[in-house]
């Protein structure tokens, strides 16, 4: 059985007297990538801020590793691109990640060039140019290297495959792919639409008016599927997943 990373259990939260997040419960395991799908406003955010430790303000369980989310030792356990990422802007994509390896306590240059070369973001690569003038994409790809630098349990990546083109987007499938297994890591992504994730995640979390509404394997939703998975079919397939959800 899958080691438990992140429990949650009836987390609420309100913001200028509106409720986010409405007694919400899930439990994430390690070696799975769980897609949490939700319009603007379902509470998708709000979460990956309560658990990045970036919001003070809430009520019930959110632990790590059985450690809750308001103590800041759950960080040593957790990588995370939530909100817009912070970069020392006059570095390289390279010099960045030997800062957030220095941050962490562990400066482990194997490792940084591994994710690096799976993450196309190499000093060859980026032209040596400092971040605050790199394209958007090396930006994310960089954010997302920093995230996972220190070997985290639990990772967050907010609306990350949003900013990613489809080659980006095939290079983080990969290495997630590869540090969930290899770790048994669990990975939380958040995102609109079922394409974007459709190939990434192994589990889909439905979130509407700050509750979970559903969860569902990829291999049952598959089953639910034409041979081919156009873009079409699983647009398709996400609106009959929130009608059933509504029901």
């Amino acid at each position: 059985m899958s080691e438990t990373i992140l429990e949650v259990r009836d987390l609420r939260c309100s913001v200028s007297g509106k409720t986010v997040l409405d007694g919400l419960s899930l439990s994430l395991e390690g070696g799975h990538i769980y897609a949490l799908l939700g319009q603007p406003g379902s509470g998708k955010t709000s979460l990956m801020r309560i658990l990045a430790g970036l919001w003070p303000q809430w009520e019930g369980t959110a632990e790590i590793m059985g450690v809750s989310a308001a103590d800041p030792a759950s960080r040593r356990e957790t990588g995370m691109l939530v909100d817009e990422p912070a970069f020392w802007g006059e570095l390289s994509p390279a010099g960045n990640l030997e800062m957030q390896g220095r941050l962490l306590g562990k400066p482990d240059r194997k490792r940084m060039g591994k994710l690096m070369k799976a993450l196309e973001i190499l000093p060859r690569q980026t032209g040596r140019r400092p971040m605050g003038s790199c394209p958007q994409s090396i930006k994310l790809r960089t954010a997302a290297a920093m995230a996972l630098l220190g070997s985290p349990r639990l990772l967050l990546l907010d609306e990350l495959y949003a900013g990613l083109d489809s080659d980006d987007a095939r290079l983080m499938d990969a290495l997630l792919r590869i540090e969930t297994e290899e770790r048994q890591m669990a990975v939380l992504l958040t995102g609109s639409f079922l394409p974007n994730l459709w190939l990434t995640a192994t589990d889909f979390l439905l979130l509407d008016k700050g509750r979970l509404r559903a969860q569902y394997t990829r291999e049952a939703l598959a089953a639910r599927l034409p041979e081919e998975a156009s873009g079409a079919a699983l647009s398709s397939l996400q609106e009959a997943l929130w009608k059933e959800a509504e029901a």
